[in-house]
C-alpha cells in the first residue's frame, strides 16, 4: 500500500486544494465545529497530538541518521504543533464573529482586526 492508498483509506487525500483555510472559514459550520470540538476537547486533542510527537521523536532519537530524513521528521514534529495552534486559531475567529453577530453587525464583524495572520510556518 503506497501512502495515497493509506491515506485514502482514512479519508484523507495529498490534494492540498482539496480544503484549506480559506475553505474552513468560508463554511461556517465547520469553523463552529472545529471551534467547539477545541473548546470541549483541548485535552483530549493535546494528549493525541503529543503521542504522535512522542512517536517521531523517539524515531529521530533511534536514528542514525540524521540527514533528510531527520529534517522531514522535524518538518512533521512542526505541523503537528501548528496543528493546536489552528485549533486555537478557528476558535479566537469563531469568537469574534459571535462577537460582531451580539454587536448587532449584519456581516459578523468587529472593529478588531482578523485573529488569523497570513503566511506563519504552520499557519492556517
Amino acid at each position: 500500500m503506497d501512502l495515497r492508498e493509506y491515506l485514502q483509506q482514512r479519508g484523507l487525500t495529498l490534494d492540498p486544494t482539496s480544503i484549506d483555510k480559506e475553505f474552513i472559514l468560508t463554511d461556517e459550520k465547520l469553523l463552529e465545529e472545529l471551534a467547539l470540538m477545541w473548546e470541549e476537547h483541548q485535552n483530549a486533542i493535546k494528549a493525541l497530538l503529543q503521542s504522535r510527537v512522542n512517536s517521531i521523536a523517539i524515531r529521530i532519537l533511534n536514528s542514525n541518521n540524521i540527514g533528510i530524513e531527520g529534517t522531514i521528521k522535524q518538518d512533521a514534529l512542526v505541523e503537528i504543533g501548528a496543528i493546536i495552534q489552528d485549533f486555537q486559531k478557528y476558535s479566537a475567529e469563531l469568537a469574534r464573529r459571535k462577537k460582531g453577530e451580539e454587536n448587532g453587525n449584519k456581516d459578523n464583524t468587529t472593529k478588531e482586526p482578523p485573529v488569523i495572520p497570513e503566511g506563519e510556518e504552520g499557519s492556517l
